[in-house]
């Protein structure tokens, strides 16, 4: 039976022999055609990701820069802020020893007529003079070199920051995409967003000059740090019904170039339809950059003990090397003070040619159907590249929560500025198409 089927086999006529060849060339044909499809859309969607985490990466540090700017000027604004208090507690200092050098020489004066007291008030009062003239020679050189130190250091520290921060980030991005992908080239890195980018970023501070009101916010500040002892500095003590001494004192920045300290003691006896103030003992400080014409608080003195007040300010020996306030930058204050998030917006842009597909790898690989031209597996890029769009955005945020559970305003005063990723946006996508001439980025679904 086996050698029936063979010998009818071979006598069969040669022209039916190899007729599933064709079909078997034609579906080899489609299969190397699938494969170069399958290995292209795997080498683009591969370098695709590459792409989209290289501008993610460029995208955030760039950002993060921006916010370390920020934060640089906010610590700036700090240390001028605890320089001005440090400048009024020596004001604070030299006012309150020179009320108390007086004070216990007319009470050793008093007191001589009472041995026992009037020794040791004497020697106390011999001790303080030498005290107090040390401390009258010492600390207004080093107020003055503080107030300086605050304009010609830290103040423009804070200007250079702002002034290169904007340039920094963006040659910040270009770096940090070029070494995750260096296949981008010179080109690679996009401009399309470097105008809206730097708009942005000066757009969301602005400076504040020594002209006018314009240090109105950072004395403000500078008043609400001021501890007890410089805010005020007095007590009350009742003889009922005979008198009342009262103690008042604090230091106070007159307008914007001035500090000036006052201490007060006066006893307050009754009359007739009020009380008669007779000043014991009084002294007041200042440094100053020009005379002041208005006064302060000084702790109640001035509605307290007026007569003593005014002795004091009569008898005010001014120091003239505070520089007051210097220029400061803060927050441009919008409507209702809100601020939007800084954003950073990045476009990255890698050559076809530079992504391993097929007609790259294989040196132009293609498939072949008998009586057709050969067909290559070609990727469709748009403008001959892939593209990839990120964007990050600094916010400000407190760490942990206000204590009275206030919403705090951003500012250049708390370091509290953050960065994040941030959503790639349609007004984005068709920035960046409007740069590209009207296309639109053909892989939607990795921006």
């Amino acid at each position: 039976m086996t050698s029936r089927a063979s010998w009818a086999y071979r006598r069969r006529p040669l022209r039916e022999r190899g007729q599933v060849l064709a079909l078997l060339l034609m579906l080899l044909a489609a299969l190397i055609a699938s494969l170069l499809y399958v290995f292209n859309s795997g080498q683009i969607v591969a370098a695709k990701v590459r792409l989209v985490g290289a501008a993610d990466a460029a995208a955030y540090s760039a950002a993060q820069s921006e916010a370390r700017a920020l934060n640089f000027q906010a610590y700036m604004n700090r240390a001028i802020v605890a320089n001005e208090v440090a400048i009024a507690q020596s004001v604070s200092l030299r006012s309150w020893s020179g009320y108390m050098n007086q004070l216990l020489q007319r009470s050793a004066t008093i007191t001589t007529v009472v041995p026992p007291l009037g020794e040791p008030l004497r020697a106390l009062s011999r001790v303080w003079r030498e005290i107090d003239r040390g401390v009258q020679r010492a600390l207004p050189p080093l107020e003055s070199a503080a107030s300086h130190w605050n304009i010609e250091v830290l103040s423009r520290a804070e200007y250079l920051a702002d002034a290169q921060a904007g340039g920094l980030a963006g040659s910040l991005a270009r770096d940090i995409a070029l070494a995750n992908v260096p296949e981008l080239g010179a080109e690679g890195v996009g401009r399309e967003f470097a105008v809206s980018n730097a708009a942005r970023w000066h757009a969301l501070t602005e400076g504040h000059g020594r002209v006018g009101d314009e240090r109105a916010r950072l004395r403000e500040v500078v008043m609400a740090s001021r501890d007890g002892f410089t805010r005020a500095r007095g007590w009350t003590l009742g003889l009922p019904p005979l008198a009342t001494l009262k103690k008042r004192g604090g230091t106070d920045l007159i307008g914007y170039d001035s500090w000036r300290g006052m201490d007060t003691l006066a006893l307050r006896v009754p009359v007739l339809l009020g009380t008669r103030e007779q000043p014991l003992a009084w002294h007041a400080a200042e440094n100053r950059r020009r005379v002041a014409g208005s006064r302060g608080e000084h702790g109640g003195s001035y509605r307290d003990n007026p007569r003593s007040s005014r002795n004091a300010a009569r008898d005010l020996v001014a120091r003239n090397g505070y520089a007051g306030l210097p220029a400061y930058r803060d927050v441009r204050i919008v409507r209702a003070q809100l601020v939007a998030p800084l954003r950073f917006d990045l476009e990255l842009r890698q050559p076809g040619g530079t992504i391993a597909t097929s007609d790259v790898a294989l040196g132009g690989a293609a498939s072949v159907v008998p009586g057709e031209d050969p067909k290559k597996a070609l990727p469709a890029y748009h403008s001959g590249a892939a593209y990839a769009l990120s964007a990050a955005q600094v916010t400000f945020q407190r760490p942990i929560g206000r204590a009275d559970r206030r919403a705090e305003l951003a500012s250049l005063f708390n370091p509290y500025w953050q960065t994040r990723l941030a959503p790639v946006t349609h007004a984005q996508r068709l920035e960046a198409a409007l740069a590209r001439g009207g296309a639109a980025d053909p892989y939607l679904v990795l921006p």
